[in-house]
């Protein structure tokens, strides 16, 4: 029998990226997570170093590697103060496994955190 009240992952974590022109994708991806339901992963950004500067986010699946791997996710833009719930494809492509990607949108060195999971209710 199925609880139609279980939930999957959706405990909230820590997360944060320092983006550098000169230290491409070093350190953009979030830890890897389970992915246990088929719902939109979430996302929230807390906080940005430089005034209306904002960064590129996508799911991905996560296996042992250090990055993730494309399963055709749609792509948000986050700003201080955004949230999102993130339509992604990890599940119905076979994959156990999540983190989320991201990339800056301006040059120059700035950081950005926030919290994420896999799973939303």
């Amino acid at each position: 029998m199925i609880d139609a009240h279980a939930k999957g992952n959706v405990t909230d974590e820590a997360y944060g990226f320092s983006f550098s022109d000169y230290s491409p994708y070093n350190g953009w991806v979030t830890t890897k997570r389970a992915k246990q339901d088929y719902t939109s992963s979430y996302m929230k950004c807390t906080y940005v170093s430089k005034t209306n500067y904002s960064y590129t986010a996508w799911v991905v699946a996560a296996d042992n590697s250090e990055f993730g791997i494309d399963v055709g996710s749609k792509k948000y833009v986050f700003l201080a103060g955004s949230e999102r719930w993130m339509v992604n494809y990890v599940k119905e492509k076979g994959y156990s496994y999540a983190r989320i990607e991201g990339m800056p949108n301006q040059n120059g060195y700035y950081k950005v955190s926030g919290v994420w999971s896999p799973d939303s209710v």
